[in-house]
């Protein structure tokens, strides 16, 4: 398809629509959103300016044209091109829901050919077991399969692999790292490299971790030494996209 944006430049448009038809393209009806509400046009255009390290009289002022538009408002605006219009209706009812739900979503992982993610945690997490006890005792296999289903039940397989692989890497290049807070009452990330912490030896309750009463993922707080944390940053990048990382921060004021 052909996408007409600004049909009151009635010479463009409809030299848009001759071109679809010279090539057996369709002409569709468009509208860049940048905003939901049209008070938001002067937020929006302030982020611009933010973004261009530049001052407000210096950003265009072309914002109020970038909002949602209800179904009249599109009508009267491509009044003179209703079959674009009615192309992106369409569309639109060809269009399958995409949002997740309220579901994770979470990075690809790199598992082993055949292998979910629940399926990679249970072969780390038994691994490590039979390093750090040798013949795990029969307290060790139960606590474990515990926690595997819990975590499976939960879905957070893929949180326990990632934190397990940054861990894994941040040691590999000797930088400094420790969790704190209640991971450490998990047996999974002991086995998997995450924690330093015996749960067992230390009658740590899962539970105070994971509870099976919450919905919401888990916390696992690292700490990495502050000068070389960066480069752990770096591989968390390469490896899982930058569209996937994102930095946060507290500020007190």
């Amino acid at each position: 398809t052909l996408e007409i944006h600004r049909p009151q430049d009635t010479g463009l448009a409809e030299e848009v629509v001759n071109l679809g038809r010279l090539f057996g393209l369709p002409a569709v009806a468009v509208q860049p959103i940048y905003y939901l509400e049209p008070e938001e046009a002067a937020n929006c255009r302030l982020l611009r300016a933010i973004d261009q390290n530049s001052r407000l009289e210096e950003i265009g002022n072309d914002f109020g044209d970038r909002g949602w538009l209800s179904p009249q408002e599109a009508a009267d605006r491509f009044t003179d091109f209703p079959e674009a219009l009615d192309q992106a209706g369409q569309i639109a009812a060809r269009c399958q829901p995409a949002l997740p739900g309220g579901r994770p979503i979470w990075p690809v992982l790199r598992l082993p050919p055949g292998q979910t993610a629940d399926q990679a945690l249970e072969t780390e997490a038994s691994e490590g077991s039979e390093r750090l006890f040798g013949r795990p005792p029969d307290e060790v296999k139960l606590r474990l399969q515990t926690e595997l289903t819990a975590i499976s039940r939960s879905g957070f397989a893929p949180l326990f692999l990632i934190v397990a692989d940054i861990v894994r890497y941040a040691r590999q290049i000797e930088v400094p790292v420790s969790t704190r807070g209640s991971v450490a009452n998990s047996l999974v990330a002991y086995c998997t490299g995450i924690t330093s912490v015996d749960p067992i030896a230390h009658n740590l309750l899962f539970e105070r971790f994971l509870n099976p009463a919450r919905s919401s993922p888990p916390d696992i707080d690292l700490d990495f030494c502050s000068r070389r944390r960066d480069k752990v940053l770096d591989y968390v990048r390469r490896t899982y996209g930058p569209e996937q990382v994102a930095l946060v921060a507290t500020i007190s004021t």
